[in-house]
């Protein structure tokens, strides 16, 4: 969850968009003025393929741009978590231009990669 800096809160949560289960996990996304009254947002990331599922991480407001995406603004979003699939878990990164509502994959995802199968 963040503040915007201007008049909004963001929570990102885990959601499988076809069942009531785990599974074909996602980043749902709500926001709030409040901290009470939630609005539902479309998904905010999607995993890169059927086989694989998006899990916990955290997102960030990047206002000196340290990961170099936004040379132009202040409000730019990055997210950093785990993507799962079969035997296989690995870190990612995704980032947002548009303040934390819409996502776009790090062409050199995955970041982090052990080659562990646990």
């Amino acid at each position: 969850c963040f503040f915007d800096g201007v008049d909004t809160w963001h929570l990102y949560y885990q959601y499988n968009p076809t069942a009531n289960t785990g599974g074909n996990q996602h980043w749902g996304h709500a926001i709030s003025k409040d901290l009470y009254h939630w609005v539902n947002e479309p998904i905010a990331i999607f995993p890169p393929d059927d086989n694989t599922q998006v899990y916990s991480g955290s997102a960030v407001i990047d206002v000196d741009n340290t990961s170099g995406f936004f040379p132009d603004q202040k409000n730019g979003v990055v997210a950093i978590y785990t993507l799962n699939s079969p035997g296989k878990e690995v870190q990612a990164i995704s980032y947002s231009t548009d303040g934390g509502y819409t996502f776009t994959a790090y062409e050199g995802n995955p970041l982090i990669d052990i080659n562990n199968p646990d």
